[in-house]
């Protein structure tokens, strides 16, 4: 690895997650720190995706300053990269990201379980996968949600696209 003149490292997931995706077993989590830790000392470059996550490797992993460059994560917007779908309907949520803990999928479904009372007919798609899908599929049957959300896996960046470019709400 030392003849290799440039090594660059993207930093996107916080420690935090980490710890709460994988808090069934604190040896994984010891273990994925101890790893990344080699890895950020090994690096000439880290890339951080957000000045939260420069943070979080300076703090967790006493990276450098002088190694790091912040460079977010961008996406296209959607309504320039993507046709608009067929049947374009109002009232449709989507929502993107791993189906982990962390990421509050559960706090989204309570949220539309409280208003599904007032909003009987919006829609919620759920685009991702991950070690939580069952328990939040259970979720959405156990509110009576089931007919409102639809888990779609994960698909291309292109449908992605256009999915958000159809969404009355992203």
């Amino acid at each position: 690895l030392t003849d290799i003149p440039v090594r660059i490292v993207w930093y996107h997931t916080l420690q935090k997650a980490i710890r709460i995706d994988n808090r069934s077993n604190p040896v994984i989590t010891k273990f994925f720190i101890f790893r990344k830790a080699i890895i950020y000392r090994l690096a000439t470059h880290v890339v951080p995706v957000s000045y939260a996550a420069l943070e979080d490797i300076q703090k967790t992993f006493r990276v450098q300053s002088k190694k790091c460059q912040v460079i977010h994560n961008l996406l296209a917007d959607p309504m320039q990269s993507a046709p608009l779908m067929e049947s374009h309907q109002p009232g449709v949520l989507t929502c993107v990201g791993r189906l982990d803990k962390s990421k509050g999928h559960d706090i989204l479904l309570h949220a539309l379980h409280l208003l599904h009372p007032a909003y009987p007919n919006i829609k919620l798609r759920i685009i991702g996968d991950g070690r939580q899908k069952e328990h939040l599929m259970q979720m959405s049957r156990s509110y009576g949600l089931a007919d409102n959300i639809t888990f779609m896996g994960s698909i291309s960046h292109n449908e992605v696209l256009r999915e958000l470019s159809n969404s009355y709400l992203t």
